[in-house]
């Protein structure tokens, strides 16, 4: 018959070699962590470098245009016309022309302006004058008690409110006035349409161009263009 079972004895040997297997990994553990610990990772290689991040900058944004008045004077009438412009202040290739230039530029600028005005109208050749231009409408104020709303061609106001009134020997010819009317069409010209005593006594007395542009209203005549003296371009 065999030995009865010591149970107390089996007890401490299963205890002891459970103890040996928790040490073995707990020490296997640490080991494993230290060696992944030596080896930093990608992002904190960048962050301890200073590296900056690869993300594209944002481009700065352009300077603010500046606005200028469109009223001025009264001045002093330009002298004898027509008048000689210097060139343009370097050459540009046609395909680099500026969509609109303002009247601003016209002014600090003649040539280049009428340069850039003859490549907006391929064929046409335009002559620079000094000129007064002022502003009017249809009403009895600008147009006397006898105003009825029919230039001098004969076009009704009421269909056609904006145009240029010029001296008489100048009807029908094509004429472009920097600042006028030329927001959506760039290098647009008029034919003169209308014409009035101030303009053809300006001419005859003094030889001075006048030329008036019609608006719509007398308050948007006088706000919005005033008196002027300024460079006109009248086509050849």
């Amino acid at each position: 018959m065999s030995d009865p079972v010591n149970f107390k004895r089996v007890f401490v040997i299963a205890s002891t070699m459970l103890a040996a297997m928790s040490s073995v990994l707990v020490l296997y553990l640490d080991t494993t962590s230290s060696s992944m610990g030596d080896e930093p990772d990608a992002a904190s290689e960048v962050l301890r470098q200073g590296a900056e991040p690869a993300y594209p900058t944002r481009p700065e944004p352009p300077p603010a245009i500046s606005s200028y008045p469109v009223l001025e004077g009264p001045l002093t009438p330009p002298s004898l016309l027509p008048i000689e412009l210097r060139p343009a202040t370097e050459p540009i290739r046609e395909t680099l022309w500026p969509l609109h230039l303002s009247y601003q530029e016209a002014k600090i600028d003649p040539g280049y302006y009428r340069t850039w005005l003859e490549a907006k109208n391929p064929g046409k050749h335009f002559r620079a004058v000094h000129a007064i231009v002022t502003g009017y409408c249809p009403c009895p104020i600008c147009c006397g008690a006898g105003a009825h709303g029919i230039t001098y061609t004969g076009v009704h106001t009421s269909r056609e409110p904006y145009g240029i009134a010029a001296p008489e020997a100048l009807i029908n010819h094509e004429i472009h006035i920097p600042g006028y009317m030329f927001e959506s069409e760039p290098g647009k010209f008029w034919k003169a349409d209308d014409t009035g005593g101030a303009m053809n006594d300006s001419w005859s007395n003094s030889h001075v161009y006048h030329f008036d542009v019609r608006f719509m209203s007398h308050y948007w005549a006088q706000r919005w263009w005033g008196y002027r003296t300024m460079t006109v371009y009248i086509s050849q």
